[in-house]
């Protein structure tokens, strides 16, 4: 039996109320009215009502005049949808009255968060018994479920939704629920673009909140962050994990073709964060016909290129009274604290001071919240202000405010508080770190105890410095559960700045954490502890401390592969490799050939579809009739193909890396084993024993081979080894 929640206001005729639920029960429905169910109603909001609707399937609501003015109804409305998850069904009865009497059509009295939804027309009592079966009808069909949200941000405590916004966007992203339309390639992608700052996440997380969107999408609601350095392969092995798949395979192409089928008939929503190379968006550009792309960036030209003109949302400012009120929810007391002394003016200059950018505004506002008088925060603005200008953080003008309020909001904390915030910059941008890294961290550089440790993290997320979350878009295998740490882009960039001079350097900030995780580590770096950061970034940090000859120790042994295989980090191993290899001086010129080829073949592409391109031209206008003069298109010189080594160089290069190997032949020679074997060694790598025995076999000969007989103890070959009955080496383990 469908549970309805009947909500409507007395005013609005009530005698129509009774009638409905009369019929409603008549028809098979357990209705709550609360003239029924709870005759010594008083107008307030209550638990009892808050329960009452919870437990009910779908909330029902009158729409008349009275709903605009009545808070109990708006707040068991917006309880019902935005709290319990409800699926709420309006209905209109009544037409309103404006000024002078002109008439209001009863669907304008409908809440602007439920006009996307269809409401059944009662105003004309001859047609009622018409509209009550159609409303029966619909109420007895399933609610849609609402769509997971997976790694979607949490809205800031002082979030203020600004509906003008949130609904243009909805309708750009949900626009084939509205009006007959198609929806398909670059229209099934949302392009959001504004300045650093100015918002676009928070707002891309507030509309994957809302309950039509999600119900639009039941598959799902994925966020992905990308930034300036996104670890592409990575990202989609968590989304084709999120999805169901165990996610095998090895780089980006094939990634993207698994996600292309896992999604092929999905109803999901992808949002792609920060997006700053179309390149990046591409690799998630597998979206199926009834999904949708919602991507955020500061790049116009990136939106067109990968939506349309007709799908870009451009943040604005928000106006001096909307800038307002984002300081003074950010600057709201906690509940039982006492109000904030602050006259209008103030409030008015810091507006101005911030120039309106709500991270600007949210720093300050988080300042006054922890108690920072107001005239305090403005002679901090006002100090910076006059500081940035020879500022060389503040380079990018339309920037300057909101490194002031950054300025200011370091300043008022403790020195050794401004010390904890500068060394976060250690950890990558965009990704950032979870809650185990940061406190391994601040127990080395400021002997902080654990929940010392969580409680400053709170207090760095109360004041806007920092942003904490449950889930992450990049949780790796092996991750353990706990709050993941990100900074702003702005932020991370200030903080790194900082950092440089505190540390002076970024190579010194590096092996700060480094010395943290040493003392962790009893038995060498491969004993490092696996709390979802050590295993994944060792090596990056090594190579950042300029410590290049550690990660090619490290690298070049069997013990570290064994310990990222026992937790499945076998893709992340060669990751290892790459950024390695790519930070060798030995390695550049190999890699700079490598750009050279791939960007002679970019060239090659490109001039190929032109030449298509002419022909298609030239052979429509001979169909035509029409005199062509041009010559022929000449088909584009190929690029050189690589040369082919001859037996005797082959030979040689062999005899090379195993007789006497160059450190890039033995990073070379570990990588090609790591990528070839990937498949067994993510299957299998956790076994004892498998990671030794699967080298030794590797090759007859060479690095890989050496480091067995070495991890095994410089076993020698008669002695340790034998061979099976299919002519395979194999170990006495």
């Amino acid at each position: 039996m469908t549970s309805i929640f009947l909500s409507y206001a007395r005013n609005d005729d009530e005698a129509f109320v009774h009638r409905l639920y009369a019929d409603l029960t008549n028809a098979g429905f357990d209705v709550w009215f609360d003239r029924v169910s709870m005759p010594s109603r008083q107008l307030t909001f209550h638990q009892e009502i808050r329960d009452a609707i919870a437990v009910r399937e779908r909330l029902l609501l009158v729409v008349g005049p009275g709903v605009l003015i009545s808070d109990y109804v708006a707040q068991e409305w917006r309880f019902a949808y935005f709290e319990a998850g409800k699926c709420v069904n309006p209905i209109v009865r009544l037409n309103g009255r404006g000024a002078g009497g002109a008439v209001i059509d009863g669907y304008e009295l409908i809440p602007e968060d439920l006009k996307l939804l269809h409401a059944e027309d009662f105003r004309d009592a001859a047609y009622y018994a018409e509209h009550l079966a159609n409303l029966i009808r619909q109420l007895f069909e399933p609610p849609a479920p609402l769509g997971k949200l997976v790694a979607v941000p949490e809205l800031p405590a002082h979030f203020i939704a600004h509906p003008a916004r949130i609904k243009a966007l909805r309708d750009l992203l949900l626009v084939d629920l509205q009006r007959p339309v198609v929806v398909s390639g670059a229209a099934a992608r949302v392009g959001l673009q504004g300045m650093g700052g100015i918002g676009k996440s928070v707002l891309a997380s507030a509309l994957a909140h809302r309950p039509e969107v999600r119900r639009a999408f039941p598959d799902g609601i994925y966020w992905i962050t990308l930034g300036q350095k996104p670890q592409l392969a990575e990202q989609q092995r968590w989304l084709a994990r999120q999805l169901g798949d165990e996610a095998l395979f090895p780089d980006e192409r094939s990634g993207k073709e698994c996600l292309r089928t896992l999604l092929a008939g999905r109803k999901a929503l992808l949002v792609l964060d920060d997006v700053w190379q179309r390149e990046d968006a591409e690799a998630f550009n597998v979206i199926g016909a009834m999904g949708r792309i919602l991507l955020t960036t500061r790049d116009a030209g990136l939106v067109t290129a990968l939506a349309s003109k007709e799908t870009h949302y451009r943040v604005e400012l928000p106006t001096e009274a909307e800038a307002e009120g984002i300081f003074a929810a950010a600057a709201q007391p906690k509940p039982g604290e006492p109000p904030i002394a602050i006259t209008a003016d103030e409030v008015w200059e810091i507006v101005a001071q911030c120039g309106r950018l709500p991270l600007a505004l949210a720093l300050c506002g988080g300042m006054v919240q922890k108690k920072v008088p107001p005239q305090t925060v403005l002679e901090a603005l006002r100090r910076h202000a006059l500081k940035s200008i020879s500022d060389r953080w503040a380079a990018e003008e339309q920037h300057r405010n909101i490194w002031v309020a950054m300025a200011a909001s370091l300043e008022v904390l403790s020195p050794e508080e401004q010390k904890r915030f500068v060394e976060l910059a250690v950890f990558p941008l965009d990704r950032g770190a979870p809650q185990a890294a940061v406190i391994t961290l601040w127990q080395h550089t400021g002997g902080l105890e654990p929940f010392e440790s969580q409680i400053l993290l709170a207090e760095f997320a109360e004041r806007s410095l920092v942003q904490l979350a449950q889930l992450s878009p990049v949780v790796e295998a092996g991750g353990q559960p706990g709050a993941r740490m990100t900074l702003h882009d702005l932020l991370h960039n200030f903080a790194t700045g900082m950092a440089e001079k505190l540390f002076g350097s970024r190579a010194a900030l590096h092996q700060t954490l480094l010395d943290a995780y040493r003392k962790k580590c009893p038995n060498g770096w491969p004993s490092g502890p696996d709390d979802g950061y050590f295993l994944q970034n060792l090596c990056q940090h090594l190579v950042a401390a300029g410590r290049l000859g550690d990660a090619e120790e490290l690298l070049t042994g069997l013990a570290w592969i064994e310990a990222k295989c026992k937790v499945k980090l076998v893709f992340s191993l060669q990751e290892d490799y790459r950024n390695t290899i790519a930070a060798m001086p030995e390695a550049q010129e190999g890699l700079r050939q490598v750009r050279v080829r791939k960007a002679r073949l970019a060239r090659w592409t490109k001039e190929i579809t032109e030449y298509s391109r002419k022909w298609s031209e030239r052979r429509d206008r001979l169909a035509r009739g029409e005199g062509v003069t041009e010559p022929e298109p000449r088909l584009p010189e190929p690029p050189p193909t690589c040369r082919m080594w001859t037996e005797e160089e082959i030979e040689t290069a062999c005899q090379r890396i195993i007789e006497t190997p160059a450190r890039l032949d033995r990073m070379q020679a570990f990588a090609s084993f790591v990528e070839q074997e990937c498949y067994p060694l993510e299957e299998l790598g956790a076994l004892p024993g498998f990671v030794v025995q699967h080298a030794f076999n590797n090759a007859p000969r060479g690095p890989v081979h050496g480091a067995a007989l070495v991890r095994h103890g410089r076993i020698q070959p008669e002695a340790g080894v034998a061979k099976n009955a299919r002519g395979a080496y194999k170990l006495r383990l």
